[in-house]
């Protein structure tokens, strides 16, 4: 089954609405391999809260060697007004070392000033986080 499967995308998307209570997110999608399953995931997420956003950045940690999210000052301000009222969201469509789910996570916990969910939908070696459950880094 590939990651961008929409099957495991409504697996995901069931196991975010538990996490945030139906709460209104803000789903960062990293591209280029989170965007087709993030959209996905936020489209489903939108016939639960329509007050959800949707946005994506590009972070490649192997293939272009980013250091951390390419993002401009005018998004981090855009999306931090976006972020006040909602539960953070950083989505990739899968996962194997799980360094760029991690160092996203970390970039914008530091931005937002809170803990952010870290979902996929297809995690390989992570048994607890297949099919979008949270990972259990420490961020």
């Amino acid at each position: 089954m590939r990651a961008t499967d929409p099957r495991l995308t409504k697996q995901a998307l069931e196991k975010l609405v538990i996490k945030t209570e139906r709460r209104p997110i803000l789903i960062i999608a990293i591209a280029h391999g989170g965007l087709i399953a993030g959209m996905d995931l936020f489209l489903r997420y939108m016939d639960i809260n329509p007050e959800s956003v949707f946005y994506p950045i590009r972070f490649s940690n192997r293939k272009y060697k980013d250091k951390e999210p390419r993002i401009e000052s005018t998004e981090k301000t855009a999306l931090s007004i976006e972020a006040k009222s909602r539960d953070i969201v950083i989505f990739d469509e899968d996962v194997s070392s799980g360094t760029t789910l991690k160092k996203t996570g970390i970039f914008f916990e530091g931005l937002f000033g809170k803990k952010p969910i870290l979902a996929a939908n297809l995690a390989v070696p992570f048994p607890e986080l297949v099919y979008g459950e949270e990972i259990n880094f420490e961020l």
